[in-house]
């Protein structure tokens, strides 16, 4: 705790009605012994200007400052303090100071104590102190500064605390100290944790009054050795913990003889004890980690000494005979093996011992018989294998007991009879059978006996502990928990039991403070009769994951139940009061449940609305994916955008490692992301009416939507009431005749496949209005009246493959129109009318394989169509009938999938001339099956080669051979037109990369404007506009506007209206840049980053913009001088620069695309160009005047003349 820290909670436990007195603003009076008036103030920074510092009045005598928000930086100026000249102690707390200077503390000559903790502070210049000459007390603790201001003129120092810094360096000036200069008056230096790479001894060089040295968490220092020039003869103590010391010269300490404290850590090298027998009086004694063997104990001759730490060394006796005095002994982590009788007799005052972590087999029997006044004792991580009865009868104030990890299995049950103190007992990791007595222990704690081999703990054992608030017997052998078995325990908070062999487990009763109970790993099925902690009353926290449970029964879990564990059982089922009346849960976790399990929505929808919703944790299990499961998949899709489920369901964890046992696919398992919610299906049987049937209460027979199950068929319910519910009727392979009745008309898939239907009538299907799939395949259908699709309306997939269809009608699919799927593969079909699918605008997949179709107009213009199946078809390889099926293969190309097996034949063979009866054969025979038959791949048949019609062939016949003549002519023709196409490409390729240069070119050289829209518009502003162009620029680019820009324009005759020429002097400059703007044909704008930081430039852009958006875009000309970013454009200039094509200084092209941007060059009758300043300047401040066409221009006179 920090100094200020001290004080504080010395005046609020001691003066608190006083400290709350509020006598000037934001600063509080501190009681403190040295100084009667000693405030603590809250300022926001150290500054001059601190509204809470000018009110402190000047002759305060002690002064804590604590900044209260320290993201505002303390600036502390040049005598910033100098008012206060009675000031003698000064503290500063939690501040982030940006600046402290030589003067800082400018004018504090008097002060006494300087306290600086818990801030930032700059690296300090080395005259940082040199106006305090008087201080006594400097204290800079955790401020991250890295170096410390020259202190050699402090001569009055007795105390410097900078420890917890970043210090790496002091002053150059203090590397210089004499003798006559020293600091006679320091007593305790603490240069603990910083970044110090050796010791600075020349800060205590010198210091003939030394008596206390810290050198705490040095990670770079390695040595100590004191220069001889330092006066140790009055050092008291020296503490160099946590420090990784290699090398100590003790030697150099010789002169230390009044040396009381001494702590050094090491890194494992042997330390040199030469000299140590100097130190006769020593009180503490720390060397840990210097391999220091057993020639230690004769050194140690101060009979002084109360606190002795060896940890981590290599002693393997004990001989303490000489230090009577001791009361803190450590000698844990050696390779001590035996302990001798009466090793510790003299030690009367012995209050702890540690020797864990080292070999010791044995304990004598009154091993501590002369130490009556031990407290703690710790022996855990030995070799002990057995207590005897009268190893602790000597120790009755002893309350701390560690013996774990040892190998005791011979153990009397009363070896702690004694023990009546007895308050925290740690005997985990032996081989105990048992649990001894400990009955008598009533101030019991904690006792811990885990990792034995304890079979029982039978009724009684712990009845007496009412102090008793943990208890751990996990991973023992315990097989049943005794009713009641720690109900007297009345203060116990947690039991843990995981990890035994637990198969039942008695009631806990009405347990008032157990909060905590495992039982984890074992092999509970279930809790017989009632649930064992129903009645308790404060249980929060149960852990029952890893046994055998396989349900969850109602009414298990007490209403205080915030967090249970259950995972790695085999549930199969939860009821719907498993989780109810839980108001308080916050927590349940069902990961890696070893069966698949069904968790109805009724089983975890039972939480009240404005009440805070559990986690419910199911990562790495799997589920029945049933229709009551289906929740689960509306949540996974939906989130909890449904009210109900964010207000009455529990928030579920690790839904994307959850699996799904799905019923419905036939008990196939698969992520439950990848099951679509249709399938979260439950079969039914007999007729019944849903929640969503209002008319149940008929007779059921009447109501038209009661779920009806036809005879001999099997019928689902899918989906979720929050999202869609689907009804699934599986009527396939059932060897039916006709569409059997009560399909219900809710049914959203019907299966008929597999039957024997032949003809299906117009009403069959009428009162499916609600049918997404329809499966009609393999049913030996010949013939679909018209109408029977006309009320399937919701019709998605429609399968009609495998049957015995010859035609389809115009109207048979004229109500499908959300249909996207359609298969005819595998018929007879051999006609389809043009526009059987024209009303199919949704469909995607439509299947025509293995039909007996020759011409392809009903697929040809359906735009949403994606695949496409042709093949197996017996296209004809006719001239007059290849043209249209060409035509539409073409056009289909990238959506038929089948295109590399379709095929054309010759009249005549066998393929081409098969004319069977539908009603008397089975399905068609493949392709590759047939005889006497040549296959031509449609795709890659040679239209044009072969097709080449004779003026006496009126059949339409192709012609098999041509003379050498006519296939010249061909070939040239060929050429010719390869090389027009060729020819006509180049050209429009040049017109789409460089048409704007094809452009500037044909309108520079022969004067003509080629798709150009601005000439038309020019044509409408002849004679309205008197300048051709505005060039609005920056006048840090006036070099390149009057040198390169306006002369080239001016030679070619442009009429220009610039600022240095044309502007009227006197005018408004804003009305001026408004009218020339108006008065231009064009505005030219030089975009460089001077324009885009000029305001005018801006303003005469957003002119500009205005005039654009009211008359067109083609008046604005971009000229790009510089490379501007994004960042660089203001939101409008960076539209336009996006929508329009600018011109860059540079482009090889770059006058002729200017020349092209402007308008036509106006000519007078005798040919010269018009050019008449005067005039433009009149214009320009608004006087009307007759132009060339002898029309009036109106302008408006400004009012404001600058």
């Amino acid at each position: 705790m920090t100094g200020l820290a001290l004080i504080i909670t010395y005046c609020f436990l001691c003066c608190l009605p006083f400290c709350m007195t509020n006598y000037y603003s934001n600063c509080y009076p501190l009681r403190h012994p040295k100084y009667v008036n000693y405030p603590i103030c809250y300022v926001t920074s150290i500054s001059a200007y601190d509204t809470t510092l000018k009110s402190i009045p000047e002759d305060v005598p002690a002064l804590a400052l604590v900044c209260d928000n320290f993201a505002r930086t303390s600036i502390m100026s040049p005598g910033v303090f100098s008012r206060f000249t009675s000031l003698k102690s000064l503290t500063i707390e939690v501040c982030n100071i940006s600046l402290v200077t030589s003067s800082s503390f400018r004018g504090l000559s008097g002060l006494q104590e300087l306290l600086i903790f818990n801030s930032i502070v700059p690296e300090l210049a080395s005259n940082t102190f040199e106006h305090l000459v008087s201080l006594e007390v400097l204290v800079i603790v955790e401020t991250k500064t890295p170096r410390l201001p020259d202190i050699s003129h402090m001569t009055s120092l007795r105390h410097l605390n900078i420890s917890h810094n970043d210090l790496r360096e002091v002053a150059s000036t203090v590397t210089n100290l004499s003798s006559s200069d020293s600091r006679s008056s320091l007593t305790l230096i603490d240069l603990s944790y910083n970044n110090f790479t050796s010791l600075p001894w020349e800060v205590i060089r010198g210091g003939s009054s030394l008596e206390s040295i810290y050198l705490k968490g040095l990670p770079s220092v390695t040595e100590i050795t004191f220069p001889k020039d330092v006066n140790l003869k009055n050092m008291l103590v020296l503490h160099a913990d946590n420090t990784h010391l290699k090398s100590v010269e003790m030697s150099s300490l010789e002169t230390a003889t009044q040396l009381q404290e001494l702590h050094l850590f090491g890194c494992n090298q042997p330390l040199n004890l030469s000299g140590f027998d100097v130190f006769t009086r020593l009180v503490e004694l720390s060397l840990n980690e210097f391999g220091i063997t057993d020639s230690i104990w004769s050194e140690l001759n101060s009979t002084e000494l109360t606190r002795l730490d060896l940890t981590n060394n290599n002693l393997t006796t004990v001989h303490i005979w000489q230090l009577p005095s001791l009361r803190v002994m450590r000698l844990g982590e050696n390779n001590i093996a035996e302990i001798a009788e009466g090793t510790f007799d003299r030690q009367l005052g012995l209050l702890l011992l540690n020797m864990s972590f080292n070999d010791v087999s044995v304990l004598p029997k009154k091993i501590f018989q002369g130490n009556p006044n031990l407290q703690a004792l710790m022996l855990d991580h030995n070799k002990i294998k057995r207590l005897d009865r009268e190893t602790f009868s000597f120790v009755t104030q002893l309350f701390y007991l560690d013996l774990s990890y040892n190998e005791i299995s011979i153990i009397d049950l009363d070896v702690f009879r004694d023990l009546v103190s007895m308050r925290f007992m740690y005997l985990q990791g032996n081989k105990l059978l048992a649990l001894p007595t400990i009955n008598h222990m009533l101030e019991l704690n904690t006792l811990n006996v885990s990792y034995n081999y304890i079979s029982q703990i039978v009724d009684g054992e712990m009845g007496m502990l009412k102090q008793l608030e943990i208890v751990d017997a996990s991973n023992n052998m315990l097989t049943f928990v005794v009713p009641h078995m720690v109900s007297d325990c009345t203060s116990l908070l947690m039991l843990n039991l995981q990890n035994n062999f637990i198969s039942k487990v008695g009631t806990f009763g009405f347990h008032p403070n157990l909060q905590m109970i495992r039982l984890d790993n074992n092999s509970i099925t279930d809790f017989e009769s009632a649930s064992p902690f129903i009645n308790m009353l404060n249980l929060k926290y149960l852990f029952i994951d890893g046994n055998k449970l396989v349900t969850l029964r109602p009414n298990w879990f007490p209403v205080s139940t915030v967090s249970i564990t259950l995972g790695e059982n085999v549930i199969t089922e939860f009821f719907s009061t498993s989780f109810k009346n839980l108001p308080n849960l916050t927590t349940v976790n069902l990961v890696g449940n070893k069966f698949a399990f069904l968790m109805p929505s009724y089983s975890v929808n039972t939480f009240k609305v404005n009440s805070p919703k559990p986690v419910f944790e199911v990562s790495h299990n799997t589920f029945w994916c049933t229709c009551d499961m289906a929740y689960l998949k509306v949540i996974i899709e939906d989130g909890y955008s449904n009210n109900v489920f964010s207000d009455y369901y529990p928030k579920f964890l690790g839904l994307d490692t959850t699996f799904c046992l799905t019923p419905y696919e036939n008990y196939t398992e698969r992520p439950i992301a990848d099951v679509p919610l249709s399938h979260f299906a439950c079969q039914y049987n007999e007729t019944f009416c849903d929640i969503l049937c209002q008319c149940c209460d008929s007779p059921l027979e009447e109501c038209p939507c009661a779920l009806t199950c036809p005879e001999s068929c099997k019928c689902y319910q899918a989906g979720s009431g929050f999202k869609k519910t689907f009804f699934h009727i599986h009527c396939n392979d059932k060897g039916l005749e006709k569409v059997p009745q009560k399909i219900p008309s809710r049914a959203t898939s019907v299966y008929l496949d597999g039957n024997s239907l032949n003809k299906l009538t117009q009403y069959e299907l009428a009162h499916l209005s609600k049918v997404e799939i329809l499966f009609l395949n393999r049913s030996k259908i010949e013939n679909l009246g018209d109408g029977l699709f006309d009320n399937c309306t919701s019709l998605l997939h429609l399968r009609l493959d495998y049957n015995y269809l010859s035609s389809i009608s115009k109207s048979l699919f004229d109500k499908l129109i959300e249909l996207r799927s359609l298969y005819l593969n595998d018929n007879l079909i051999n006609f389809i009318a043009k526009e059987a699918f024209a009303n199919l605008n949704s469909v995607e997949i439509i299947t025509l394989d293995k039909n007996r179709l020759i011409m392809l107009d009903a697929v040809y213009g359906i735009s949403s169509l994606k695949s496409l199946t042709l093949s197996g078809n017996p296209w004809q390889c006719q001239c007059n009938t290849s043209t249209d099926v060409l035509r539409v293969l073409h056009a289909l190309n990238d959506i038929i999938v089948d295109r590399g097996n379709m095929c054309c034949y010759y009249v005549g063979t066998a393929r081409a001339e098969d004319e069977v009866s539908a009603a008397t054969v089975q399905l068609l025979t493949k392709l590759s099956e047939l005889s006497d038959r040549t296959c031509y791949n449609l795709m890659i048949f040679p239209y044009e080669d072969l097709c080449v019609l004779r003026a006496d062939n009126v059949t339409g016949s192709y012609a098999t051979h041509s003379s050498p003549a006519e296939s010249l002519t061909l070939l040239v023709c060929l050429v010719v037109a390869m090389f027009v196409l060729l020819l006509i490409a180049v050209v429009v390729l040049v017109i789409i990369f460089k048409g704007r240069e094809v452009q500037a070119w044909v309108y520079v050289n022969l004067g003509v404007r080629v798709y150009d829209k601005k000439a038309v518009i020019d044509k409408t502003d002849a004679g309205n506009k008197y300048f051709d162009a505005f060039i609005s620029y920056s006048n840090k680019d006036s070099e390149f506007v009057s040198k390169v820009l306006v002369p080239a324009l001016d030679e070619k005759g442009y009429r220009l209206c610039v600022h240095y020429r044309d502007f009227p002097v006197g005018q408004n400059i804003t009305d001026t840049i408004f009218r020339a703007i108006e008065e231009s044909s064009r505005t030219i704008m030089l975009l460089s980053r001077h324009f885009v930081e000029s305001e005018w430039c801006r303003f005469e852009f957003q002119t500009a913009h205005y005039h654009i958006l009211k008359e067109g875009s083609h008046r604005l000309v971009f000229i790009l001088l510089d490379d501007l970013s994004d960042d660089e454009l203001d939101p409008d200039l960076k539209v336009q620069l996006k929508s329009k094509t600018y011109l860059k200084f540079g482009d090889p092209w770059f006058w002729e695309k200017l020349f092209f941007a402007l308008p036509d060059v106006r000519k007078v009758k005798d040919g010269t160009t018009e050019e008449d300043a005067l005039n433009g300047m009149r214009i320009l401040a608004g006087e009307k005047i007759v132009n060339n066409n002898d029309k009036p221009v109106t302008v408006i006179q400004a009012d404001i003349v600058l």
